[in-house]
């Protein structure tokens, strides 16, 4: 009875593909601890999209010049369609988390694994640990290696946190001089440029300072705006926000013309819009 028995359990371990491996912990992390079985773990597992090259093929054809797409926008379900797995991939996958007993949730081509670590070790044939950043940040679940059963090995991308030993933070300064501008004297933030199209017309003051008269005048911008005017839409991140108070300073200031323009503000994953904050994002 027990050969049968051993065979099967080789066979499951030879089943398993390894997906990421890591030789050593990287620089400038250390191991703290092996992670208990019950101590709490969420994974992501990209699922493989099922048409890659028409996305490719449709951004291709909205980017280029000339091409009757030039300048159109996909929609979010539309772009979905493009990143979709298949649904045996979504089957697959998703019936091998729940051999395990984890919670799951399925978003398109992402998977969200709730479970406990002695659970994660299982499904991955791994052992988390907690890991710490020399430069503080928090200990970290992760692991050097994992791997993905040959069933399903085929519609995943990657498993993560798992190998991944990014460290997230906000980025230094490179501003190293400022000089503080009195915003009771706005003619004096303005820069006098000509717009006459030389290249040495460009007014001495745009070194020091950038407005959009300086952009206008270094890059030739010689058209007036259609009254429509574009929309634009950035993210704010590391507790930065758009303020709308800086944003009607910089229009009096600068584009007196543009006066009263405004934007709105979508909110996503618990996001928030903060107008009080020590500093807008400009």
């Amino acid at each position: 009875m027990r050969t049968p028995i051993l065979l099967s359990v080789l066979a499951t371990l030879a089943s398993a593909r390894v997906f990421d491996s890591l030789h050593a912990v990287p620089k400038g992390w250390r191991e703290l601890r092996a992670a208990r079985s019950d101590d709490a773990i969420a994974l992501k597992i990209a699922l493989r999209q099922s048409r890659p090259a028409a996305l490719e093929q449709a951004v291709l054809e909205i980017s280029t010049p000339g091409h009757p797409n030039y300048g159109m926008h996909m929609t979010r379900d539309e772009l979905r369609a493009y990143t979709a797995p298949s649904e045996s991939a979504v089957a697959d996958v998703t019936a091998w988390v729940r051999r395990h007993g984890a919670r799951y949730s399925v978003d398109n081509d992402w998977i969200s694994v709730s479970t406990d670590v002695g659970t994660a070790n299982q499904l991955l044939n791994t052992t988390f640990s907690w890991y710490e950043y020399e430069g503080g940040g928090g200990p970290k679940l992760r692991t050097l290696a994992y791997s993905v059963p040959d069933e399903v090995a085929d519609h995943v991308d990657l498993v993560q946190p798992t190998t991944r030993f990014g460290q997230l933070g906000s980025q230094k300064s490179t501003i190293f001089e400022m000089t503080i501008v009195d915003e009771s004297v706005p003619a004096q933030l303005h820069a006098h440029v000509d717009l006459s199209g030389a290249a040495d017309a460009v007014d001495v003051a745009c070194t020091g300072v950038v407005t959009p008269d300086c952009l206008k005048s270094l890059y030739h911008i010689n058209y007036t705006a259609s009254a429509d005017g574009n929309l634009v839409a950035f993210a704010s991140y590391l507790e930065q926000y758009a303020r709308y108070a800086d944003l009607q300073t910089f229009e009096t200031n600068y584009v007196p013309q543009a006066k009263g323009q405004n934007f709105s503000v979508t909110l996503i994953n618990g996001g928030k819009n903060d107008q009080n904050s020590a500093e807008g994002q400009r």
